[in-house]
């Protein structure tokens, strides 16, 4: 907070805003300086200023403007931010106008929000079902490709090629034992979901064991409302009961039914509030029989730091340049490293004298420079002259971050291949290791 009055009022709105449980309150800013500073650092997610004179300007009746600085950077988190700190300031001119100026703002027509399918909004639903089909994904597209490659390069294929078989017979004894794994992966993912983790599987069992089967073969009224929501085309629903126009009309309390998709829970929590926040905008005008267009006393200036438009390319462009160089720097050394094994050229430097530490720094420096040279391109000519995104700040400082991260996920690479024994074990070893990491940025709203 930035308070620039010093009124009672002026602390009245700092205490309201702070004491939400949406935010944490940090210490008070001294200058706008130190709100740069804060703010680049990554300290201040939104930073509010309160300008001078503000208690005064309010008794007079003059516009007031309170400013709202969030930082733009992650823009899925900016949205957010945006919609928690407009419902509060929403609410304090509420408080203010019941508690100070002793005017009723009951609403007429009110909503009661239902979360369909997650009620509590936990993450646990919404992320367990997710990974299953992510898995059943991966795997058996992989370890079929994998059996292929491994026998063209053993030359075990070409008895294949002159046995009589088709081509398709060919397809489908490769295709068919990793369609049982996959089935036999999905039961006992959802017995884990089930028993471990506690999400509860509506509907019919048959149906989405078949529905699986099939997935893994190819890797306006109240019904059709259900059937829309249940099929994922709808995330908001909203549903006026009968007599809605006749109750608001005569004065007595009216509801709205909006349904929401709650395993969908960015959208869940920002856009129900901009729902309510439409619905009450509009039953106020139509009461008043004309669009009122006269400004709140106080208003909220928002302005978005750092990506004022939050495009989201500029932030997705750079994460995805470390996503790539994650995924390469832990597949690349861990397989060449098995190839070297299954070659047996990794004996001859068993033998060489060179210590193991030797080995392993080689392997690190060649790969881990092969993704830094890629990332290096990537940052210079795709995002910079082809995306026309700014990178503000060092480059170098940026590489150099890259660089130590590599030496990390390429070190992590060499470990999973010494301990898997063949190609296939290492790709289901880095599904194990990839999959959480995009599963747990996908929850945070990274990507």
């Amino acid at each position: 907070m930035l308070d620039l009055d010093q009124s009672t009022l002026s602390r009245s709105y700092v205490l309201d805003l702070g004491g939400s449980r949406y935010f944490s309150e940090r210490p008070p800013i001294a200058d706008h300086a130190a709100l740069d500073l804060r703010m680049r650092s990554g300290e201040l997610a939104p930073a509010i200023e309160i300008p001078p004179g503000f208690a005064r300007d309010i008794e007079r009746g003059d516009p007031v403007q309170i400013g709202a600085w969030v930082g733009g950077a992650m823009p899925n988190r900016a949205e957010t931010v945006h919609g928690y700190v407009m419902a509060m300031h929403q609410g304090w001119l509420v408080d203010m106008a019941v508690h100070r100026l002793g005017m009723n703002l009951a609403s007429a027509g009110g909503i009661e929000t239902r979360y369909r399918y997650n009620p509590d909004v936990r993450s646990l639903p919404a992320m367990v079902p997710a990974v299953i089909p992510l898995l059943l994904m991966i795997i058996p597209s992989m370890l079929t490709a994998l059996s292929v490659v491994r026998e063209k390069e053993l030359g075990s294929i070409i008895n294949l090629h002159v046995a009589p078989v088709t081509p398709a017979e060919f397809l489908l004894g490769k295709e068919l034992p990793h369609v049982a794994l996959a089935l036999l992966d999905f039961a006992l993912l959802t017995v884990l979901a089930v028993t471990v983790f506690g999400v509860p599987v509506k509907g019919s069992l048959l149906t989405l064991t078949l529905a699986a089967a099939e997935f893994v073969l190819s890797s306006t009224d109240l019904a059709e409302m259900d059937a829309g929501m249940d099929r994922g085309e709808f995330t908001f629903v909203l549903n006026s009961l009968p007599g809605f126009q006749r109750d608001v009309l005569g004065g007595r309390a009216a509801t709205i039914q909006l349904d929401v998709d709650a395993n969908r829970m960015l959208q869940a929590f920002t856009g129900s509030a901009y729902v309510q926040q439409i619905v009450a905008g509009e039953v106020a005008e139509f009461l008043q029989r004309h669009r009122d267009v006269t400004p709140p006393p106080v208003d909220l200036a928002l302005r978005m730091r750092f990506n004022p438009n939050l495009e989201l390319s500029w932030f997705g462009s750079l994460i995805e340049i470390i996503n790539n160089a994650t995924m390469l720097s832990v597949i690349l050394p861990g397989a060449a490293l098995i190839r070297e094994r299954e070659h047996g050229t990794i004996e001859h430097l068993l033998v060489m004298p060179v210590t193991p530490a030797e080995i392993v720094l080689a392997e690190v420096w060649s790969m881990g420079r092969v993704v830094l040279l890629a990332a290096w391109v990537s940052l210079t000519v795709v995002v910079q002259v082809v995306l026309q995104v700014p990178v503000q700040g060092s480059v170098g400082l940026f590489m150099l971050i890259v660089a130590v991260h590599l030496f990390a996920t390429t070190s992590m690479g060499i470990f999973l291949a010494t301990l898997a024994g063949s190609m296939p074990q290492f790709g289901l070893m880095l599904v194990l290791v990839l999959v959480p990491l995009e599963s747990s940025k996908a929850v945070l709203g990274i990507v």
